[in-house]
Formats: structure tokens, sequence, C-alpha cells
């Protein structure tokens, strides 16, 4: 009983290597944890979606994956920054993204004629 014990803890805890980069990982595992955390992040993720994803949870995305600029990408003024969709159409696809300061962002979605309309300047 207790040899069938020792052989099964040594089987669990054998080396083997980590499909992903080659690492030395022990046996129960298929990936070490660096490539098992990079292998769930965006399409790997059981709860990626592609398509119909929300407004909130892709300007999330947009913010996470698109590295801020440090000034307004129309204007180059140095103020607080939007992740505003080029194409209005919404993908994930961050070459449809810019980032633009509020003024520059609410000319872009025609916001400000709104506001001029009912009595902003």
């Amino acid at each position: 009983m207790e040899e069938t014990r020792v052989r099964f803890l040594r089987d669990k805890y054998l080396k083997g290597n980590c499909i992903d980069c080659g690492k030395k990982i022990q046996k129960q595992s298929k990936r070490c944890r660096a490539c098992f955390c990079k292998s769930i992040k965006g399409k790997g993720n059981v709860n990626w979606k592609e398509f119909g994803v929300g407004y909130v949870s892709l300007h999330e995305w947009v913010r996470a994956n698109k590295k801020a600029p440090k000034k307004c990408e129309r204007c180059g003024k140095k103020a607080r920054l939007d992740a505003a969709n080029i194409s209005g159409k919404y993908l994930r696809d961050l070459r449809d993204w810019s980032y633009l300061c509020r003024k520059c962002y609410m000319n872009e979605d025609g916001r400000i004629n709104n506001l001029k309309q009912y009595g902003g300047d």
C-alpha cells in the first residue's frame, strides 16, 4: 500500500516541459505560469467576444491594449484623452481607434453641434 502511494506521488511530481516555451515544469501542468497567463488572454479566454461586445467593455479593451499618448492625436493639446472610434463601427481593431482630447472628440462625434444648438457656446 505504501509503495503504491510513493509511486503515485513520484509520478505526479515528475518534471516535464512546457508545451509552449520548453521550460521545466511539474508534470501535472502542460504550461508554465507565464505561458498559461498568456494563453488565457484575448481570444484564448472562454469569455472572449469578437463581435457583440459592449460599449464600455470595448473601450476598456482599447485602453488596455493601446498605449495612450501624452497629447491629443488631432490637435496636439496636452489634456485628458479619451479613446475615440474612428469609423463608428466599434471593431476590435486598434488601428480604428485614436486618443483625442474632449473637444476634438466632441467635434468628431458631432456632439459639439448639439451642445451649441441647446444653449452652449
